[in-house]
């Protein structure tokens, strides 16, 4: 027999990998196989997750984990993706669970069943039950590859098992789970317990995540158990773009396969990622995304936005230069430096850029070189994002509304001003109080406002606990965009004050113009007729007078402002018994 299984070995030319290969014939513990039960709308679902994953990190290959959503809390709400397989309800259904996260360790009977006699067990037994399945004698032993072919997606796993002893029954079942890492999507519970597992974007990474079963629902029939029994298989798989319209990404693929009993006892477990060979590029960087902020300030502001890096190509990142601008600005420079394989990505947080905000902002990044050189692919070098200048209301009564769901001790909420000073704060909630209105009045200066309204749970404040929102009035009014429910942990408005000072009594404005604005050192103002005693005053946010002067028979005056400090002030000016407004930018 040990001569029979070295020639083997040749079978397994081509592949990446032989590791594991040929099967060991020496009789081993069971490796140990966790079945977690898990979905979307799960608050406790990421305790298990990371439990799951610190147990990977202490066993290694000795501990294989598969996330399977299943059930109520794995139901997609409304713009949520379906992570569902047709294979989790047939699954789930012999273990016994009675709640959200369970798991099963290698469909075995342990301790801390959910329901007596069977295998479901809640997350705080997984770890137990993990060194008992570990202390068992395995009688067969199994080893595994994989390999994908990126043009073709033809995925080729070839398995090997080899019998220490004699197996008990008459057949065993040998099973191959195809699971997917990396997959970034919302999490209900994540912020709570797992927010080392949120990305900068705000999706949490799902991992080890069950997409199909190359062996169909319980597994291929192995019907020769005896001691010394052995077979080398392979199987074919053409992965397809996307399951229920969730993309199949071939760089962050793994098998698992395993031996179980019939449907239940799994015996022994081996996993592998999958290689992919036949890549298309050699040097292929690509910025998949970019966050920026969703609304400024008026004026100066400084940017620090960030880059999803995917390296696309057969040869490690180790340099990347980015170049990027503000509104086709002058553009900063960065080199990033690292190591990522094919298929590694990484978010890169890009230095500070300063910028005058304009009504319409775009920010720009593109790739200029790759490990010094040019890029095989510059289609995928570039990205840019939009936004806007921040909602602007020319009243200054503020009422934050809000419309509480079920579980109001979540739901919080911050406001600060431009300095970034808390001038005003949520009271504390109370839950089972859905649908509850509760109202905050506040008079503010002119200023820019940061409003964050925060989840401690991570699922917002709609749909399936209550039907919960905020909104933003002003004097009775909803300012544009000030509104929102559906989030994770955290949804962030800004929105300006804008009116007059007190005492300074609106009427039809004389016609005139007032240039540079945004200003550095002085502004002018151009009037279609000419002005007599007139009063030209600038009110700084907190509505005091900073400069004011007398201007009499003019068409057009220049006003110095250099002593000023960066920010934004009202031009208020009284002229022929008329007064206006007109907001001025200092920016130095």
């Amino acid at each position: 027999m040990k001569k029979s299984i070295l020639l083997l070995s040749g079978l397994f030319m081509g592949f990446s990998s032989f590791a594991q290969f040929p099967v060991s014939t020496t009789p081993q513990n069971k490796k140990v196989l966790l079945e977690e039960f898990t979905g979307v709308n799960c608050t406790y679902c990421p305790d298990g997750h990371l439990r799951a994953n610190n147990l990977k990190t202490q066993y290694g290959d000795n501990f294989w984990p598969i996330n399977i959503h299943v059930g109520g809390y794995a139901t997609p709400g409304a713009g949520q993706p379906d992570y569902r397989t047709p294979f989790g309800t047939a699954i789930s259904g012999q273990t016994g669970l009675t709640g959200y996260p369970a798991g099963t360790v290698n469909r075995s009977v342990l301790a801390g069943s959910m329901t007596a006699g069977q295998t479901a067990t809640g997350r705080t037994n997984w770890a137990g039950n993990t060194t008992t399945v570990r202390g068992q004698s395995a009688f067969v032993n199994i080893a595994v590859d994989a390999e994908i072919d990126e043009q073709t997606r033809q995925l080729r796993v070839i398995t090997q098992y080899y019998y220490t002893a004699n197996g008990t029954g008459t057949t065993n079942k040998l099973n191959i789970a195809l699971l997917q890492n990396n997959i970034e999507g919302p999490q209900v519970g994540a912020a709570a317990f797992y927010a080392a597992n949120i990305m900068p974007n705000g999706k949490y990474v799902h991992q080890h995540m069950l997409r199909h079963l190359l062996t169909g629902q319980w597994g291929q029939d192995i019907t020769t158990i005896t001691s010394g029994s052995t077979s080398t298989d392979t199987f074919y798989y053409t992965v397809p773009a996307a399951l229920n319209g969730v993309t199949y990404d071939v760089t962050n693929l793994e098998v698992v396969a395993f031996i179980a009993e019939g449907q239940q006892n799994v015996i022994n477990a081996s996993g592998k990622k999958v290689t992919v060979t036949n890549v298309a590029n050699v040097l292929d960087a690509a910025v998949l995304e970019m966050k920026t902020v969703d609304d400024v300030c008026p004026g100066s502001n400084s940017e620090q936005a960030w880059v999803k890096l995917k390296n696309n190509g057969s040869t490690p990142l180790t340099s990347v230069a980015f170049s990027y601008d503000a509104n086709g600005g002058t553009a900063s420079t960065y080199t990033w430096t690292g190591n990522l394989a094919y298929g590694q990505s990484q978010y890169i947080t890009l230095p500070a850029l300063s910028y005058a905000a304009i009504a319409a902002n775009a920010f720009n990044v593109s790739i200029t070189s790759v490990n010094g050189s040019a890029d095989n692919i510059s289609t995928n070098n570039t990205i840019s994002k939009n936004f806007n200048l921040a909602a602007e209301t020319t009243k200054n009564n503020i009422t934050i509304k809000i419309t509480l769901d079920d579980y109001g001790s979540e739901t919080s909420w911050v406001l600060k001003n431009s300095a970034g000073t808390t001038v005003a704060s949520s009271p504390v909630y109370t839950d089972n109080t859905a649908g509850a209105q509760a109202d905050v009045n506040l008079t503010l200066a002119n200023d820019c406002y940061t409003f964050d309204m925060l989840d401690s749970y991570g699922d917002g404040m709609c749909c399936n606990f209550g039907s919960g929102s905020y909104q933003i009035w002003a004097d009775g009014v909803l300012i544009p965009g000030m509104s929102g429910a559906s989030f994770s942990n955290v949804d962030t408005r800004k929105y300006t004050v804008n009116f007059a000072p007190t005492g300074i009594e609106a009427a039809a404005p004389n016609t005139f113009r007032m240039f540079p604005n945004p200003t550095a050192s002085e502004f002018n103002l151009s009037f279609e007729t000419t002005v007599n005693d007139a009063t030209v005053k600038v009110v700084d946010i907190a509505g005091r007078v900073v400069l004011s002067e007398n201007i009499s028979n003019v068409n057009f005056h220049t006003m110095n402002v250099s002593q000023l400090s960066n920010g934004i002030y009202m031009v208020v000016i009284i002229a022929d018994g008329k007064t206006t407004t007109e907001k001025l930018s200092v920016l130095k």
